[in-house]
């Protein structure tokens, strides 16, 4: 998306199938359906009505879902940016754990990889 994702991801089931919609800072939200997707800023459930009707969403239904789901989207896709004491991980939408192991282990993996490169190749 470019913008850091908010925590949330929501996924309805419409008459066309089912309709992935993600939330981001500063009111950005990405709405997915069936490999089509469309992404802005969005501060009306009538809005995200008008997005889900560029996913191919039919109008009526479009406009009732935004509706119904714009009250469930996270607080935090209001703020601007993220706070500064929030912890770097929640950018990356990965649970803590993941990241930090991603963290320390990915650094270890690639200097085991150059030293195995450089015993097959001297």
């Amino acid at each position: 998306m470019g913008v850091a994702v908010a925590a949330s991801a929501s996924v309805e089931a419409t008459s066309v199938g089912d309709v992935e919609v993600d939330y981001a800072y500063n009111s950005w939200v990405l709405a997915q359906c069936r490999g089509r997707s469309a992404q802005r800023q969005v501060r009306t459930g009538a809005e995200l009505g008008d997005l889900l009707i560029e996913v191919g969403v039919p109008m009526r239904e479009a406009r009732e879902l935004g509706k119904r789901i714009w009250g469930s989207r996270p607080a935090d896709a209001e703020l601007r940016a993220a706070r500064p004491w929030e912890a770097m991980w929640r950018g990356t939408g990965l649970s803590p754990v993941t990241a930090i192991t991603i963290a320390f282990l990915g650094p270890l993996i690639i200097v085991a990889f150059v030293l195995l490169l450089y015993r097959l190749l001297y």
